[in-house]
């Protein structure tokens, strides 16, 4: 075939300038991502707005539908929570399942469910994720002038809900945005001072005037003659000249309503707030749509708040949190490593081989494999994300290689004095057969890949995917394109003499030989060095630090913190800002979130009112550990009951990858199942916790002080008053009353009654009174007793029982799980306590990652067996990965990096990489074999043949790796821990392939040569 190919290089050149052009038309029509589109396998159910304590909700609302999804298909866990106001349950799938139709059936589930529940109950959010749902950046929108008026911030926010909103979601890129911090309007109707007082009317008579206005009558038809046509009522309100004309009859007087009140808008009480920069905005989140592209919406993006800011001089626009620039920096290693990589490859094809038509050859398959693996990408609907852009810049190494070791093969054979024709076609395909395993190996490597189980699976299909197209768009090029080039390139010289050829081999051979001397000296010594490298290993990886992502430097944290006291907003408001004080000059940019959020996606923002989340951003140099520790002091001092929590800001691979858990979690239950663990017994637990693991970060427990009302009914029945009349009373007094709604053309305004003897506090009883049958007045003190009753805060179950969780923050979680599982031992009678948390996630990934490349490892020995016609060759080539390994955790434990998803993805990596020379050298030592050469020689002349490209690879993926090690940026710094492991590998590999496997293959087969 090569004969043939070498002869029509027009054919071949147009062949492969075509697929050129393809990849690059390809590369237009790609879409871009942060990380491949994947559903998460879950599924929320939440309810807000209820005005029911914790206790009330878990009974009432949460238990009765948690038990009903439980006959959900597939599902492998479920939990609720039960908050004041507010539930929720989330439904976790097994891997794998089809997560539209299990989102079908828990819908219908609750719809079945809805009849058994008053209809004054809205119908729960149901809400599905997808990695794609991550926003790429957020944007902030406040008076850029001068802090505005309530009244004008509501006005700001309904133009900004209605047009900023609406602009941006016209955009093709963007799927959808989602809001938070919006105010928005009320009618209020506030009695005139004694009006209605005088005139004995009471708010039921006003809501039933309401009442009246408004009849839901279905329209009706009517037929004339030949015509038909609907007739409708209007009795709906539609402005608030509407409300104010609404007729009041008083003792056969008729009243327009605004006689008796005034009537006005006004600010809707706000529940929550956001602030960016100390100013009140609003936070606008931009989701991307699929299929579109990163840098398209960018673009347009940027153009349309350029535009903005000129259409709305008055307002500031913000862009926060971008995550865009994790892709940028997936683009820039990419390009990094292409320009290392090809640029050592030259100094190297110069260097050694000493021709410049060697290094143009390079030069040219580099950007030509890549441009065909993106023709891959679009035939198998790969997108250009971290991932496959990640798997990529991994399958470099690889694609550098195959073509310098098919220049290097056909240079030799061409300088011995072959012709040019002989000298290709000879040095192709000595190196064919090796090549293709070698693909085959690198493909099986990352074949179980596809079978890792969990999101980490689901997102690394692209990786493994990817890195295979572009092995065999390598292999593709080397062998069919890389010797027709060679050919074209070729001017003829005259052949070096054979006395200088062997003393350029001697220069470059003299090292390696006097090792390989040095090695077959001392077989035992080198094979005991070996085994303790492989003990150093073992003991480094028991030792090692373990997570499911590296550290990396962050300018970026969020506190999120809980007051654990009933504050209202505006305390929360004041306790916040009061503490944002001392940090202000610490940090550059500072965002804020209080109180419940109105976000539809984003359910990570705390619900309550009493809570609140920060987002700040450090200034150059600044350590944000400073800044938690002063923020940590602060709280301790002024406010000892607050609970912080610090988590890093999320980007896409945190949010795909990052355990939501501590780690470790203690959840405690009661004997009885069906109820909550007593105060008392959590107490104890969480000070037997805080006195032995000090730096643990355990927080308080969490408890609520209820006010309870009770009734006396032994006074209704003396004093003749209804009950009803009573509870009435009391809600009136504390909160305005709800009417009615005006519809407007694009939304719903609330209509509120506020009485002249609204409370002003909780002892309100004491001051008012309440009619009898008999319309006499009765003290509502006499009528209703209150006490207070301290509950959990949160009320938290999983399928088989409630339990209250402590999370403890540590960075030893082997050394504490062992002490706490001591301290349980003393824990009290009548709790049970589980033990879960990201600790024991991480053990089971890397439990996964092991079967991985255990399955991997069985894959290369079937294909090196085939490959080699032998059981016994394969293992002196497989010996070689526990000991890279090795190598690869003591270079990482060097550098001061844990075994992460990233450094186990390298070392799966290094595993198809470093067996590649080891292929090609004992590929060559059997040929020589079978040439009838000695033992002694084949060894020999075969490490002398593979000893340039062995030395140009390395050198090529090690230089090409070193950057990221010196480079102080995002990506650089999530590549770190990869570039280690394989920078490990490869140097431990190279060494075993050129002096360990050639002492191997002597001893295994000297007494079969003798």
């Amino acid at each position: 075939m090569i004969a043939y190919l070498i002869k029509r290089p027009i054919a071949v050149f147009i062949t492969f300038f075509s697929l050129a052009l393809l990849g690059v038309g390809s590369f237009f029509y790609l879409p871009t991502g942060l990380i491949p589109r994947s559903d998460i396998p879950e599924i929320l159910v939440s309810i807000k707005n209820l005005k029911l304590t914790a206790n009330e909700l878990e009974k009432q609302i949460t238990d009765p539908i948690r038990n009903d999804l439980l006959q959900v298909s597939n599902l492998e866990h479920i939990e609720s929570n039960s908050s004041e106001g507010v539930c929720s349950i989330r439904l976790n799938f097994i891997h794998g399942t089809d997560i539209s139709l299990a989102f079908i059936e828990v819908n219908d589930r609750i719809d079945q469910m809805m009849n058994r529940f008053s209809r004054d109950i809205d119908r729960p959010i149901i809400t599905r994720f997808d990695i794609a749902d991550i926003p790429i950046f957020q944007l902030n929108v406040f008076p850029k002038n001068e802090p505005l008026s309530v009244e004008q911030f509501t006005e700001m926010s309904g133009f900004c809900r209605n047009v900023i909103c609406s602009r941006i979601e016209q955009l093709e890129e963007v799927a959808m945005v989602d809001v938070t911090g919006v105010s928005f309007q009320e009618i209020l109707i506030e009695e005139k001072q004694g009006y209605l007082q005088t005139l004995g009317i009471t708010a039921n008579e006003l809501i039933d005037a309401f009442a009246h206005t408004k009849i839901n009558i279905n329209n009706i038809l009517v037929k004339d003659g030949h015509h038909q046509f609907y007739l409708k009522f209007d009795t709906e309100l539609l402005n608030i000249k509407d409300v104010e004309n609404i007729s009041v009859n008083v003792g056969g007087r008729i009243f327009k309503l605004r006689e008796l009140a005034d009537i006005k808008f006004a600010t809707q009480e706000d529940s929550g707030q956001y602030y960016s920069n100390d100013a009140r905005a609003l936070n606008i989140l931009i989701l991307k749509n699929h299929g579109a592209k990163i840098d398209h919406l960018k673009s347009n993006f940027n153009l349309l708040i350029s535009q903005m800011r000129r259409d709305y001089p008055n307002l500031g626009f913000e862009l926060s949190e971008d995550q865009s620039v994790l892709l940028d920096f997936s683009i820039s290693n990419l390009v990094q490593d292409l320009l290392f990589g090809g640029i050592l490859a030259l100094l190297l094809m110069l260097f050694f081989i000493r021709e410049l038509k060697a290094a143009i050859i390079i030069f040219i398959t580099i950007p030509l494999t890549l441009l065909l693996s993106l023709v891959g990408f679009y035939l198998l609907d790969i997108s250009l994300n971290i991932i496959s852009l990640g798997g990529l810049i991994l399958g470099l190494g690889m694609i550098i290689d195959n073509s310098i070791v098919v220049v290097d093969s056909i240079n030799s054979l061409e300088k011995s004095g072959e012709k040019i024709d002989t000298a290709i076609i000879l040095g192709t395909n000595d190196v064919t057969s090796p090549l293709i395993t070698a693909v085959f190996t690198n493909c099986g490597v990352f074949v179980p890949l596809l079978f890792l189980g969990g999101m980490a699976g689901a997102l690394f299909y692209d990786q493994a995917i990817s890195v295979m197209i572009g092995v065999l768009s390598s292999i593709l090029v080397s062998i069919l394109f890389i010797p027709v080039l060679y050919k074209k390139l070729h001017k003829d010289h005259n052949i070096e003499p054979e006395g200088i050829r062997k003393n350029r081999r001697n220069t470059l051979n003299f090292s390696y030989e006097r090792g390989v001397s040095f090695v077959y000296r001392h077989p035992y010594s080198m094979i005991a060095l070996n085994v303790i490298v492989l003990l150093i290993g073992v003991l480094i990886f028991q030792n090692i630090q373990k997570s499911r992502l590296p550290d990396f430097s962050r300018d970026e944290t969020y506190v999120t913190i809980k007051w654990n006291e009933d504050i209202d907003l505006r305390e929360n408001k004041y306790r916040t800002e009061s503490l944002i004080k001392r940090i202000r000059p610490l940090v550059s940019e500072l965002n804020y979130w209080l109180g419940e959020q109105q976000y539809l996606l984003r359910s990570t923002i705390s619900p309550n009112y009493n809570e609140a989340r920060i987002y700040l951003k450090t200034n150059n140099n600044q350590n944000p550990d400073e800044i938690r520790k002063l923020l940590a002091l602060s709280c301790q001092k002024d406010y000892p009951n607050s609970i912080l929590t610090f988590s890093i800001a999320e980007n896409a691979l945190d949010a795909a990858f990052r355990s939501r858990m501590a780690p470790l979690v203690l959840n405690i239950k009661n004997m009885d199942d069906s109820e909550m663990p007593k105060e008392d017994d959590v107490k104890y637990v969480i000070d037997l916790l805080r006195s032995n693991l000090p730096k643990s970060g355990i927080n308080p427990i969490e408890m609520q002080e209820k006010t309870i009302f009770k009734l006396n009914t032994y006074n209704l029945s003396l004093y003749n008053v209804d009950g009803e009349n009573v509870v009435k009373k009391v809600e009136h007094l504390l909160t305005p009353i709800f009417i009615d709604n005006l519809e407007t053309s694009n939304t719903r305004i609330p209509i509120l009654l506020s009485t002249s003897d609204q409370a002003k506090s909780i002892h309100f009883f004491k001051e008012n009174f309440v009619k009898n049958r008999e319309q006499v007045n009765i003290p509502l003190n006499q009528l209703i007793t209150i006490s207070h009753k301290k509950e959990f805060k949160n009320i938290t179950t999983d399928s088989n029982a409630k339990y209250y969780s402590i999370n403890v923050q540590t960075e030893n979680p082997v050394e504490d799980l062992e002490t706490i599982r001591e301290l349980l031992k003393k824990s009290r009678p009548g709790i049970i306590v589980d033990i879960i948390g990201s600790h024991f996630e991480n053990i089971k990934l890397i439990r996964q990652m092991a079967i991985v490349l255990s399955i991997s490892i069985l894959l290369l020995y079937f294909i090196l067996a085939a490959q080699f016609e032998s059981l016994i060759q394969p293992l002196f080539i497989l010996i070689e990965l526990p000991l890279s390994i090795s190598g690869a955790l003591i270079v990482l434990y060097i550098g001061g990096n844990s075994i992460n998803l990233m450094s186990l993805i390298g070392i799966v990596i290094m595993c198809g990489l470093i067996i590649n020379d080891s292929i090609l050298k004992i590929d060559a030592i059997n040929q020589f074999r079978k040439k009838g050469y000695s033992l002694e020689e084949s060894i020999h002349k075969g490490g002398e043949m593979r000893l340039r490209p062995i030395i140009m690879i390395s050198l090529t993926s090690i230089g090409a790796l070193l950057p990221t090690l010196f480079m102080n940026d995002l990506g650089s710094e999530i590549q770190k821990p990869l570039a280690l492991t394989l920078i490990g590998g490869i140097i431990f590999g190279s060494l075993i392939s050129l002096f360990f496997l050639p002492l191997l293959y002597r001893l295994i087969y000297q007494k079969t040569s003798e």
